[in-house]
């Protein structure tokens, strides 16, 4: 699979706002990191329990693909996100983030953004 088959496939489970769908993506031993975590999350069960929580928190989120460059294993890519709009204000943030790939798994997913409070 290429990066961007990769990213396509990634971006689209994302979309259903499906846990399971999006912790198929990573390996059993995964790590994630994000400014909005107080700690990485270690495995693909944390990482799902990490998605069902974002998902079940958030007012219609759009994530959005907006570039990416890959070499060898990783993957760096240029993103939107937003969420809100009838009960919340509407956010949006744009990031970066780095993911590490073997065998077609997720081994480390780092993220880069600036999070409002």
């Amino acid at each position: 699979m290429t990066s961007s088959d990769h990213l396509k496939a990634f971006f689209s489970a994302w979309m259903t706002h499906d846990a399971g769908k999006m912790a198929a993506f990573y390996a059993d031993a995964a790590l994630m990191e994000d400014p909005t975590l107080d700690q990485p999350r270690e495995g693909r069960a944390a990482i799902e329990r990490y998605y069902r929580e974002m998902f079940s928190a958030l007012e219609h989120p759009k994530h959005e693909l907006v570039d990416h460059a890959a070499r060898g294993n990783r993957i760096w890519f240029e993103w939107t996100f937003g969420s809100g709009g009838a009960r919340q204000p509407r956010v949006s943030y744009h990031g970066v983030s780095i993911q590490t790939l073997e065998e077609g798994l997720v081994v480390h997913d780092a993220a880069f953004w600036s999070p409002r409070d």
